[in-house]
């Protein structure tokens, strides 16, 4: 989102948008936004006074530094075994989602190192850390810049994930 916001500016310089991030779900102590974006389940009950909308869906996809994939083999889904895994306190299943779906369930790799949020394990992925999973289209903008890359063995196996929604409060609850 970050990315798209200078252009979003240009037009729209009336609106101001405030960026904030939270792990909670509950819908209690919401207040002063006229919109939130969540990464979310659309039938949560937590969303009953909201008026929901579909955004988009994320497909989770292999990707890597450009530095790290020219020092180190990544040609099979054997090659994964001698790569670090990059993840977040905040995504905690895509790693064992996107190995099931890829039929590797018992592949280990050398190690998984986790961080607090999915930006620093993105971050941390760029910096050539390990391999990650990366959200697409969210992160597109990244791949666009190549900022990493998405091994091209690996293209076929993207993974349907979470939904995006568009959250507003109904009126009756303002």
């Amino acid at each position: 989102m970050i990315p798209r916001l200078p252009n979003f500016y240009l037009q729209h310089p009336d609106i101001e948008i405030s960026v904030s991030t939270s792990h909670s779900s509950e819908a209690k102590g919401l207040s002063g936004f006229a919109v939130l974006i969540r990464r979310d389940a659309l039938e949560k009950p937590e969303w009953c006074y909201f008026d929901r909308r579909p955004l988009f869906e994320e497909k989770l996809t292999l990707v890597a530094s450009p530095t790290l994939l020219a020092q180190h083999r990544l040609n099979t889904l054997e090659d994964l075994t001698a790569h670090v895994f990059v993840t977040s306190n905040t995504r905690v299943v895509e790693w064992e989602k996107w190995m099931k779906e890829a039929g590797i369930e018992g592949l280990y790799p050398l190690r998984f190192q986790r961080v607090e949020h999915n930006y620093l394990s993105m971050q941390a992925v760029i910096d050539g850390l390990g391999i990650g999973i990366a959200e697409l289209p969210t992160l597109s903008h990244d791949l666009n810049k190549k900022d990493f890359k998405h091994p091209s063995k690996f293209r076929s196996l993207a993974v349907n994930m979470q939904r995006w929604l568009h959250l507003m409060l109904t009126s009756h609850y303002h």
